[in-house]
């Protein structure tokens, strides 16, 4: 990759340009497992009140056949299948922890790429591929978002970006693109108090759904 690129075109071109051939042994197995324990977390989700709801939103809202809202019986757009399936899997607090970011990355990243997967009809390779470039922009810009706030963001406020980046490498779109994406999405992203919620404890959570 170009060394005199900028921080944001570097992030850019590595999401425009990963292929799971490039993905070494050991991240492959990663994303696989992360795959299936973030899986695991938004099926135990689904019973809640909090599931059942986000459900019957997106369904109303976002009109569409492109994803499923998992066991609920509903399709909707592949946005708001992400919504819904992201509130699940944040739903009993049971989803992974992106140590680096301070926060649960797993829950909105994987109803990202797997809404989009099937909306596209992509293979289980390119949606662990984007499962693997998301992973990799949560973590920097979890950390950098931490630094940069004094109130302590929820999950939803950097969990945005990070789902732009692995939404932007399924899209297929160019780094210039993906580099403007990444830009919207930081600048629509949820402003997610979290302590406000751990003091006043409420259903919408880390704003898992709405960073997507």
């Amino acid at each position: 990759m170009d060394d005199h690129l900028s921080g944001d075109e570097r992030t850019a071109a590595f999401i425009s340009s990963l292929r799971w051939a490039d993905l070494p042994d050991p991240v492959r197995r990663k994303a696989k497992m992360c795959l299936v324990d973030n899986a695991a977390a938004l099926l135990a989700g689904t019973p809640t009140r909090l599931s059942q709801i986000s459900a019957e939103y997106a369904a109303r809202l976002w009109r569409g056949d492109e994803a499923s809202i998992v066991l609920h019986g509903k399709r909707s757009t592949a946005a708001g299948a992400a919504f819904a399936n992201g509130n699940s899997a944040n739903a009993i607090d049971s989803d992974d922890s992106a140590r680096y970011a301070y926060g649960h990355a797993g829950a909105q990243l994987f109803p990202t790429v797997l809404a989009l997967a099937e909306a596209r009809e992509l293979s289980g390779q390119r949606l662990l591929t984007g499962l693997v470039v998301g992973y990799e922009v949560a973590h920097r810009i979890g950390r950098c978002w931490h630094d940069d706030h004094t109130v302590y963001q929820a999950c939803g406020s950097w969990g945005s970006v990070a789902c732009a980046a692995a939404a932007a490498h399924l899209l297929d779109l160019p780094a210039d693109q993906a580099r403007h994406a990444l830009g919207i999405a930081d600048y629509h992203a949820p402003n997610a108090p979290m302590m406000r919620d751990i003091e006043q404890p409420a259903m919408v959570k880390h704003a898992s759904g709405w960073g997507q």
